[in-house]
């Protein structure tokens, strides 16, 4: 007798939902999220526990000030004051889970290669090819280091599911503590063409 039989297949699609989770090791990305038509969003964000439920409060990138003010002031008196976070959320095609997903991270040692790629002029746009974030570690020790792949086109199933992103999610809704999934933007995004390059 086994515990399980062999034929057993976990079938867990957690990681599968509409925000990117990243596994230990390889995680592949085509981020096509833009900060001017809000598919891609920055700012600040902290959390607080509300009875028995975590609470994210988030803020647009010019109001740092009032992320740190209302961040303090929940604070209260509190040992250890709430820390505020700068935050990316983008819309990006995962390879793993074969879907387009809201990738969201606060860690500069993701936030820092990507803006270095997308400032590099042999690198550029970030919609023009993958990138991989490989994560190593657990909790307070895990790392990442992100790298570019080589410029590819997208083929035509993975242009349709971002476009599908693109035109109906609303990531400002974050702000607000909304879901970006229940209504479409009031302008709708760029859609990504078979060829950006």
């Amino acid at each position: 007798m086994t515990f399980l039989p062999e034929n057993y297949e976990d079938n867990d699609t957690s990681a599968e939902g509409n925000y990117a989770r990243l596994k230990e090791g390889a995680n592949r990305f085509r981020i096509v999220g833009d900060h001017n038509d809000n598919t891609t969003i920055y700012g600040w964000e902290w959390w607080e526990d509300v009875g028995d439920k975590r609470v994210v409060h988030r803020f647009p990138h010019a109001d740092k000030e009032e992320a740190m003010k209302t961040a303090a002031e929940a604070s209260g008196g509190m040992e250890e004051p709430i820390r505020v976070k700068a935050f990316v959320s983008t819309i990006a095609y995962s390879y793993d889970v074969e879907k387009a997903q809201i990738l969201h991270f606060t860690q500069k040692s993701i936030k820092d290669p990507l803006r270095a790629f997308s400032k590099d002029k042999l690198w550029g746009d970030l919609r023009n090819y993958d990138v991989q974030i490989n994560r190593t570690g657990e909790k307070l020790d895990t790392t990442y280091n992100v790298m570019p792949c080589p410029k590819a086109a997208l083929d035509d199933e993975v242009i349709a599911k971002v476009n599908m992103a693109l035109e109906n999610w609303n990531l400002s809704a974050l702000f607000d503590g909304d879901d970006p999934f229940a209504e479409a933007p009031a302008v709708a995004a760029q859609p990504v063409a078979k060829d950006p390059y």
